[in-house]
């Protein structure tokens, strides 16, 4: 019975041996990263320089002929250049309907169309191919309408802002005998405001 109970006590000094053994070559390390969101956003230059133009201030469109002297039958044209704002990834983006403050005679009459366009005059919209933002060669929209969905493409800002693509604006007053006739129009106000809504 010695004998037993002594090669039973001498099996569990063993066992708990072999467990501390196979513990100590148990080991971990630890791993970690840091998160941080990129940066993403869109600015504008109406001639003036690029700003990432807010609803309180926005770009102020030059338009040549003035816009303040339309009359009907008259076109004016107004440039604007878009870009992607330094790492940031490319952009959709989306010209939103206007938003027109003042007469709403005048805005209901007005009409417009845009291009992508480095030259903004009456040839961008009749030269080549022109590569419509807002309207074609025979329609005439009015400042209620905005583009497609993702009609702007913005390619990705680097170390420096991305590639601008330039647009031109063309503003007008159909010279219907309507608009001719119409007295209302006549020493009005209208002023469009309109939205470019990016996107990644």
């Amino acid at each position: 019975m010695r004998q037993v109970y002594a090669l039973a006590a001498s099996g569990l000094v063993l066992g708990i041996g072999a467990t501390t053994v196979a513990a100590s070559w148990v080991d971990s390390t630890m791993g970690d990263a840091s998160f941080r969101t990129g940066t993403f956003g869109i600015e504008s230059n109406v001639g003036g320089g690029w700003s990432s133009h807010a609803s309180s201030a926005p770009g102020i469109f030059t338009y040549t002929p003035s816009a303040l002297l339309i009359r009907p039958g008259a076109f004016s044209y107004g440039p604007i250049s878009l870009r992607t704002v330094p790492v940031s990834p490319a952009a959709s983006v989306t010209l939103q309907a206007a938003t027109v403050a003042g007469d709403s005679t005048l805005a209901s009459a007005l009409r417009y169309r845009v291009v992508k366009s480095t030259t903004c005059d009456a040839s961008a919209f009749s030269t080549g191919t022109p590569q419509f933002v807002v309207g074609s060669a025979t329609v005439f929209p009015s400042l209620s309408t905005g583009s497609a969905v993702g009609a702007i493409a913005l390619p990705a800002g680097g170390a420096s802002p991305g590639a601008a693509v330039a647009l031109c604006f063309e503003i007008s007053l159909p010279g219907t005998s309507a608009n001719w006739s119409n007295s209302a129009l006549i020493g009005k106000t209208a002023t469009p405001t309109w939205q470019f809504s990016a996107t990644p």
